[in-house]
């Protein structure tokens, strides 16, 4: 999150003659712009679409400190629900919008205040016509709907659904029952553009018909939600441009860490999953260099060890059942060739036969998957 520098005083600000920028506080990313020629001015710097913008609000002589704080944290609000103040600025009417005619907008009494989902609207504080029941071609409902609909600002509208410690029960009150009216959601995406930060988790598995991977899925929903995270979910297959398409999908999503049920097969996968910076934990399998962090174990030595203990216990004629992808012909192979190295000890040990699901006969013990 943005730190905030110290909060200056009217006075302070007065003072700064020196040219540059200053920091004043009281609103993230405001600033006093002192030309070469003294000339003095607030500046407001935001992130937009995840590009710095400066947005003029206006010289020190016209705008007094109290204002460039509210115009600073009105527009930061609009950059954190995806829209650019700057443009919206632009393309403002330059005349007072014609109030709505008696019957064609308005929900609530104007001037004598009223209220919304019982509670109250300040006065002088006119609710147009909801937010929730636009047309189609109007636009989706923004914090400033919310806002304008509570009676506060949008700055206040945006502590109270944010940080609702810095604002009072009532405020608080009123945005939620505002909220409630318009149906309004908070835009994600263009919140992690701001913070960095999305509060998703991403999982790919390669299938979710069996059992095998829901536990593990049900885990991290149950864990990741404790400390307020959501799960992303992606089935891969066990194709590896089926598994590359959906990385690059996921990738290009930004989520704050990945969660993979094996390993990446492909090395431009891999390579990009590091250039990505994710956090990235591989699972259900064992590689020697891995992304990041891995949590796994060897198919081959389990398919080897299974071998083994049957043989020991006087097993005699074995049988492998298993998948036709990659991780399963592992398993497979090695299974076989621990029952072959018992075929000279053991005499009495029948030829193995490894079935893959869904393949030919071909891949039976001997054959070349």
């Amino acid at each position: 999150m943005p730190r905030q520098a110290r909060k200056l005083s009217a006075s302070d600000v007065q003072a700064l003659r020196a040219p540059g920028l200053t920091a004043v506080g009281g609103a993230i990313g405001l600033y006093l712009h002192v030309g070469a020629t003294g000339a003095r001015s607030w500046i407001v710097r935001l992130s937009v679409d995840g590009k710095r913008r400066d947005m003029g609000l206006g010289g020190l002589d016209a705008v007094p400190l109290a204002e460039a704080r509210e115009r600073a944290a009105a527009a930061r609000a609009q950059a954190l629900e995806g829209r650019d103040p700057i443009a919206l600025r632009r393309h403002a009417p330059a005349t007072p919008a014609t109030p709505a005619r008696r019957g064609q907008g308005a929900t609530r009494r104007d001037h004598e205040g009223g209220t919304i989902a019982g509670v109250a609207v300040a006065p002088g504080v006119r609710a147009e016509k909801s937010a929730s029941r636009r047309g189609r071609g109007s636009g989706a409902v923004t914090l400033s709907d919310v806002a304008k609909l509570a009676g506060v600002s949008l700055m206040s509208a945006s502590r109270a659904l944010n940080s609702p410690a810095q604002v009072s029960g009532d405020i608080r009150a009123r945005v939620l029952a505002a909220v409630a009216e318009t149906r309004y959601v908070a835009n994600r995406v263009a919140s992690s553009l701001a913070s960095r930060h999305s509060r998703l988790v991403a999982a790919i598995v390669p299938s979710l018909a069996g059992p095998v991977f829901q536990a593990m899925v049900q885990s991290l929903i149950g864990e990741l939600g404790v400390h307020g995270y959501q799960l992303m979910l992606g089935q891969s297959g066990y194709g590896v441009q089926e598994d590359d398409a959906l990385l690059n999908a996921i990738i290009g999503r930004r989520p704050d860490g990945l969660v993979l049920g094996g390993v990446v097969p492909s090395e431009e996968g891999r390579q990009r999953l590091r250039a990505s910076g994710i956090p990235v934990v591989e699972t259900w399998d064992m590689v020697v260099d891995p992304i990041d962090m891995l949590v796994g174990f060897s198919h081959e030595e389990i398919a080897t060890a299974v071998a083994d203990l049957l043989l020991e216990r006087g097993r005699t004629h074995l049988a492998f059942v298993g998948g036709s992808h990659a991780r399963a012909l592992r398993r497979a192979r090695a299974f076989v060739e621990a029952a072959r190295r018992h075929e000279g000890r053991h005499p009495a040990t029948r030829q193995v036969v490894s079935v893959a699901v869904g393949r030919p006969p071909a891949c039976a013990a001997g054959a070349t998957p």
